[in-house]
């Protein structure tokens, strides 16, 4: 049965000396990301070894790697870098965040405003909240605003 660290070798393997590809660049910072975190003091090193590829070619692939962010610069007194979320959201191992809708504040706080007002709240002890505004109704003629 072939581990996903041996799936990543020979699909390295396949691809070298073709076109540099952000695939094919997001699978050396995989593969870079595991050998840093075994703890090795010499990662493009083991990953020549594990390719069983010239150093000078792993070094300069990684180099670039860095350079266009699939792996993050070596913090100082750190050994290697790690897999950024550029190479992982190619290899498919984390999902793209949705986008959340805004909401315009100026706009909401007059629709609350306005709910309140068309409200009118017979008992004087009465509290109602729109929208996060409070109504509290000390007398029926006159509504207070508060907002939490």
């Amino acid at each position: 049965m072939m581990d996903s660290i041996d799936f990543t070798v020979a699909r390295i393997k396949s691809m070298w000396g073709a076109r540099v590809t952000p695939e094919f660049l997001a699978e050396i910072a995989f593969l870079y990301d595991h050998i840093v975190r075994t703890g090795t003091k010499e990662p493009v090193i083991d990953l020549g070894m594990k390719l069983m590829i010239p150093f000078e070619q792993v070094g300069e692939i990684v180099a670039h790697a860095i350079e266009e962010g699939f792996i993050s610069a070596p913090k100082r007194g750190t050994w290697g870098g790690t897999i950024t979320k550029k190479s992982l959201k190619i290899l498919g191992q984390i999902e793209p965040q949705k986008r959340r809708k805004r909401i315009d504040r100026n706009r909401h706080d007059a629709d609350c405003r306005k709910d309140c007002e068309s409200a009118n709240p017979t008992n004087s002890r009465q509290t109602k909240v729109f929208n996060g505004w409070w109504l509290k109704n000390q007398n029926a003629d006159k509504p207070e605003y508060r907002h939490k």
